[in-house]
């Protein structure tokens, strides 16, 4: 029975993790990313429901939703507060970024669109939803939350190529050339798992998934309009 449990354990993990990848893909290869994200998020929902994994597991519970909801709003105080000190600094140097030039369109479709329903929900139901719960259900808090952050930080290498090529301070700091890339792959990778981590406390200390979907989103969406009043001024 042990090497059975154990044996569907394994299997659970691989699905998700099978899953995850399936949706990253696909996400990548259409056009219409955004739906292929939010039906990515569903399936998730339903293999983790399927893998034995309660609501309040899923942190999905609706007991939870207002507790969820006031962590998040804290968080979105908190981080636009953090971006508009950076505008008044010159450490505004860091969010100046090309593909924001043209105009404030692109970066509100993006804050308010793409980036809640095609990054955000779906990153926070795979990592910090079905992922973290599968884990914590069968081992412990320690092992979720550190083995689905680091998977979270490399989950992240390859959006940091397109970083490298866009972002303005990157050819600031450095000497350009494949060495910069790698280093800043390697940068991202460490802080999207350091983030991973802060993403997994929000939500352990919140019982709720809409904690740490806040917290991602507010750095996220307030990161693109930040980085559009830097790029446009």
């Amino acid at each position: 029975r042990t090497e059975c449990g154990r044996s569907m354990r394994f299997r659970w993990i691989a699905t998700t993790l099978a899953v995850m990848l399936a949706g990253y893909g696909l996400i990548r290869a259409v056009d219409f990313d955004v739906a292929v994200a939010v039906l990515a998020a569903v399936v998730l929902v339903l293999v983790g429901h399927w893998s034995g994994l309660s609501w309040d597991e899923l942190g999905l519970a609706r007991t939870t939703w207002r507790r969820g909801l006031v962590w998040a709003g804290c968080a979105l105080l908190i981080v636009v507060g953090v971006y508009a000190l950076i505008l008044i600094t010159p450490l505004d140097v860091l969010l100046e970024d090309e593909r924001y030039d043209d105009g404030w369109r692109q970066a509100w479709v993006t804050a308010l669109l793409v980036v809640p329903l095609g990054t955000v929900v779906w990153e926070e139901v795979a990592f910090r939803g079905v992922l973290w719960g599968q884990l914590r259900h069968y081992w412990s808090t320690r092992v979720a939350t550190l083995v689905s952050s680091l998977i979270f930080g490399v989950w992240h290498a390859i959006p940091a190529l397109r970083f490298a090529d866009a972002n303005e301070a990157v050819d600031v700091a450095g000497a350009g050339g494949d060495a910069t890339t790698l280093g800043t792959v390697i940068v991202t990778v460490v802080l999207t798992g350091i983030g991973g981590v802060i993403l997994c406390e929000v939500r352990r200390r919140s019982d709720s998934l809409l904690a740490s979907i806040g917290l991602h989103w507010a750095i996220n969406s307030a990161g693109v309009i930040a980085v559009a009043i830097a790029s446009t001024r």
